[in-house]
């Protein structure tokens, strides 16, 4: 079965999960407003204007859910310009610096600890609080170790929509062969 395939049998949450992402994605990194046009030819294209129009209203009440607001921000010519909210969004007088020394004090032991997932992500989170502080460290912007392969090939699956195929072990040590859609919502804003 192609990654086609598997993506036409996919459930209408997990096309809506599929859809939230991508606006997560776009509107995270947009450098300026979004058109409702770019919108709808993007992520709603199979709708009539009036159903994107609901459709995208209710996916930007879930957005909110997750804590990304996308407001409208004027209108060109013919169309409403939209933006995520800075509100949604950590900037640098959202910690104290007592608060940044308490992160990395806390957040330090699961940096350098091989067997935490998510490792080499918050070594890079705390070098933002450390650089916004102006103390930057420079053991958290070099790995301990070369990237995880398998990582790379999920990273990769992300940021071409494609499913990836896995072998998944549990707590007692069962293997079970698994197909799963990994979403992601990865800010770029500093």
């Amino acid at each position: 079965m192609t990654d086609e395939e598997r993506f036409v049998s996919l459930t209408s949450d997990d096309e809506q999960a599929r859809r939230l992402c991508a606006l997560a994605i776009a509107f995270s990194n947009a450098e300026s407003p979004i058109s409702s046009q770019e919108v709808h030819a993007a992520h709603y294209a199979d709708l009539s204007d009036d159903s994107f129009r609901r459709k995208f209203s209710r996916d930007r009440e879930k957005l909110v859910e997750c804590g990304l607001v996308i407001r409208q921000v004027g209108q060109d010519v013919r169309d409403a310009l939209w933006q995520a909210d800075d509100s949604s969004f950590a900037d640098g007088s959202s910690l104290s610096s007592d608060d940044a020394l308490m992160l990395d004090v806390l957040c330090t032991q699961l940096v350098s600890d091989p067997s935490f997932a998510w490792h080499d992500e918050l070594r890079l989170a705390l070098a933002k609080v450390d650089h916004a502080f102006g103390a930057l460290t420079a053991a958290r912007l070099s790995p301990t170790r070369q990237t995880n392969e398998t990582l790379r090939t999920l990273l990769s699956c992300v940021e071409h929509s494609r499913l990836a195929a896995l072998t998944y072990v549990d707590a007692k040590g069962v293997r079970t062969e698994r197909t799963v859609a990994p979403y992601g919502h990865f800010g770029l804003r500093a």
